[in-house]
């Protein structure tokens, strides 16, 4: 699995790290092990590290099934932010075009190019920043 979670007691804060590809299994594997975890609340924040990721096997149909799978969990995770952090500018137009699909979803979710900012607005950050 390309996708390793952790979770930071003291900061309640999930990180979830990609490494290699992504696939649709394991970002379903990855929401369902989060929701039922017996470690931390299944609305807990989330950091989504894809600095490490390969992004040539995204596409929008990827990008919608993502969508899809988040609105099947959105009522358990909801009051959860999602911070997503990238560095390859290549990715940024496939991170914005994923903002953009799941904008209708009630998750307060941004995109960053620094993990330092990431988690600051995640553990300190306010909504309306």
């Amino acid at each position: 699995m390309a996708l390793k979670i952790s979770y930071d007691k003291q900061l309640h804060l999930l990180t979830c790290k990609v490494s290699a590809y992504l696939s649709i299994d394991d970002y379903e594997n990855a929401l369902q092990e989060i929701l039922t975890s017996k470690e931390y609340p299944c609305d807990v924040s989330t950091l989504w590290d894809l600095r490490d990721m390969e992004f040539d096997n995204i596409d929008l149909r990827f990008q919608e099934k993502l969508v899809e799978i988040r609105q099947k969990y959105i009522s358990k995770r909801a009051a959860a932010k999602i911070a997503i952090v990238y560095e390859n500018r290549l990715a940024e137009p496939l991170v914005k075009m994923y903002a953009i699909l799941s904008k209708d979803l009630s998750q307060n979710t941004r995109s960053f190019t620094s993990m330092g900012e990431a988690m600051y607005w995640l553990v300190y950050g306010n909504d309306t920043e």
